[in-house]
């Protein structure tokens, strides 16, 4: 017994300190407190600051799923540290929402958080440094927190408490932010490119108008490059406000929906009913974002919180884009030439950006990886891609409107052959006319000739079709008049010869036509290809309507005879009085144009013309005048 008091009394020294209660651990120049060792509580009481609280019936902090009433509540971490050996001990908080934070019931400091900046200044504004009776023995912290927005509830941060010292705390802080951004730097330049080709795009459809695929394009490429730059410079300027971006990212949000528009312009289909539903949800997810930034915590919260647990349907419903070029141009198999490389650029795209959208949830990948770099080269190279094909669709765009412009020219130089110069003279007949042409080059045209024994013979025909191939009709047809003229011939052995010529030579088109003959004696001979009937003193004349020139060669034309008295009018007009048709889309009609058939030519095109010109207007007025007025 004595040898073993003897031994255990030399024992008793080494054995004492395992006895006692284990001391703080030794200090390390930075500790990480999991998140195991966190409990969280919702409300607000300043007596859960103090060292020692009883946290039995928290919620640990990785179950915390917040309602609506959480705006306040408290975080709460057991420790057990000498940092008392460290020059400069400081603890830092990377709770993205937290307040004040206190140390074994003494509060050290207020979270001064700025958006996710990689700089010393904000680093230092979650750095406090621990008052020397606290490092000595650090067992408790304790984090008043005020969420307004569920969506800053998760950090990209594993950590959410850090101590050490201050200053290796503050460049461990700079490092990792400038590591996530650095990663994705490569990518984040390409996707710079991807901007700048937007704004090309942009300033392609400002010069051309009809160019909507590139707008649209352009409308997706100026945000999603720009965007994504522009978050890595924000995580670099600590000054910028939240909500600057938070307005940009709202203009990002409809990227999808520009893409979807890309996509059925280019196909030249129009946008499914079904596909609008993308861009509803896409207003949803921009308001439920955006509102807790203007709305009082207490709304809020509820609000962003309704939103982040509607995210996932939301989400799937913008998933629909990635579906948009099969829909825009199926049926594939029908697909050829240039719709079938268009389809499979689009394709293309709608994959890289599928991929980029999903590759954390299918492929697990963290957006720092290596991925991000050959998904930016990917998309760049699509996009490029597109570019040229609209680019080359504009220069061929360009070549046709050239040549159509030259083509158009021709044609409103043959135009103002088919209508004279001057009307000729006449002692019994006071001739008036009127010639506006469209827009588009028609084929009205209109001659007056005088006949060797002093008759005037009216002729008046509007041409089926527009451009050159009408105006080359009509030059078809007054040359055959012009020898058809010399023969003096009556007006259905116009119209008969006329039609047999077209009828012969014509390659599916057709020509009203109208032929008066008026003598000096007042004896008007009519008949009528098909064209609108003419009026006398405002009434309209009755008249064998008759086949157009140039659909049968074995068609019978009639004459219709009747005698003018002194001071009688004969109007002879084209269907572009009658069709012209005003903005709310009402037709002039035959019955205004009845009312004023016995103004002047002049007066007769102007007020069509008002009313909203379609085609060429052409009308030409005779009056027959008394034997003492010509004489005179």
């Amino acid at each position: 017994m004595r040898k073993l008091a003897l031994s255990l009394a030399l024992l008793l020294p080494v054995l004492a300190p395992t006895l006692r209660a284990q001391p703080p651990a030794p200090p390390q120049p930075i500790v990480t407190i999991p998140e195991a060792n966190c409990v969280v509580r919702s409300g607000d009481n300043p007596a859960w600051a103090a060292a020692d609280v009883d946290v039995s019936g928290w919620t640990p902090l990785s179950q915390f799923n917040p309602s609506g009433k959480d705006t306040v509540f408290w975080v709460r971490c057991t420790v057990n540290l000498d940092l008392s050996r460290l020059p400069d001990p400081a603890v830092q908080v990377l709770i993205y929402f937290a307040g004040q934070v206190w140390v074994n019931g003494q509060q050290v400091g207020t979270v001064d958080y700025r958006y996710a900046s990689a700089s010393r200044e904000t680093a230092a504004g979650l750095t406090f440094a621990l008052p020397t009776a606290v490092a000595g023995s650090v067992h408790s912290i304790a984090i008043r927190c005020m969420l307004t927005r569920v969506g800053w509830l998760r950090p990209y941060r594993p950590a959410l408490i850090r101590l050490g010292i201050r200053e290796l705390l503050i460049d461990s802080m700079i490092v990792e932010a400038h590591g996530f951004t650095d990663g994705l730097l490569p990518a984040y330049s390409l996707f710079l490119l991807v901007g700048a080709s937007g704004l090309f795009l942009l300033g392609l459809y400002f010069y051309d108008r009809s160019q909507l695929p590139a707008l649209w394009l352009a409308l997706y490429c100026i945000p999603l490059g720009f965007y994504r730059v522009a978050s890595y410079l924000i995580s670099l300027v600590p000054s910028i406000p939240e909500t600057i971006f938070m307005l940009w990212s709202t203009l990002s949000a409809f990227m999808d929906w520009f893409a979807v528009l890309f996509f059925f312009s280019i196909a030249q289909r129009r946008v499914p009913k079904i596909y609008w539903i993308i861009f509803a949800a896409i207003c949803y997810f921009v308001a439920g974002t955006n509102l807790p930034l203007i709305l009082p915590p207490r709304w809020s919260l509820p609000v962003s919180l309704f939103t982040s647990q509607t995210l996932d349907p939301t989400q799937m419903v913008e998933g629909l884009v990635f579906t948009a070029p099969l829909v825009a141009f199926w049926p594939l198999k029908r697909l050829s030439g240039r719709r079938r490389t268009l389809f499979i650029v689009c394709a293309l795209w709608s994959v890289t950006e599928f991929l980029w959208a999903y590759q954390g949830d299918l492929f697990h990948l963290r957006w720092t990886s290596p991925i991000q770099n050959f998904l930016a080269m990917a998309s760049l190279f699509v996009i490029a891609a597109l570019v040229a094909i609209i680019f080359r669709d504009q220069r061929r765009i360009a070549s046709e409107r050239a040549e159509l412009a030259g083509e158009m020219q021709a044609a409103r130089e043959v135009q103002q052959r088919l209508v004279p110069a001057a009307l000729p003279q006449f002692d019994r007949f006071r001739l008036d006319a009127a010639f506006v042409p469209a827009a588009d080059v028609g084929g009205d045209f209109y001659q007056v000739f005088a006949q060797s024994d002093g008759a005037a013979l009216l002729v008046i025909g509007d041409v089926s079709g527009k451009g050159l191939k009408a105006a080359m009709m009509g030059t078809l047809v007054l040359g055959a008049l012009r020898s058809l003229v010399q023969e003096n011939l009556p007006p259905s052995q116009v119209l008969t010869r006329l039609n047999a010529q077209l009828a012969a030579s014509s390659d599916g088109g057709f020509v009203t036509c109208l032929v008066a003959r008026i003598a000096p004696s007042g004896a008007l001979t009519l008949a009528n290809a098909g064209h609108l009937a003419p009026y006398r003193n405002g009434e309209e004349l009755r008249l064998d309507s008759g086949l157009p020139l140039g659909i049968s060669d074995d068609v019978v034309y009639v004459e219709t005879t009747m005698h003018l008295t002194p001071r009688d009018t004969l109007t002879l007009l084209s269907d572009g009085v009658a069709e012209a048709q005003s903005i709310q889309g009402e037709l002039f009609g035959f019955e205004r144009t009845l009312q004023i058939s016995t103004r002047s030519a002049e007066q007769i095109a102007t007020a069509a013309q008002a009313f909203g010109q379609r085609d060429d207007i052409t009308v030409l007025t005779l009056t027959y005048v008394p034997a003492e007025v010509a004489h005179a």
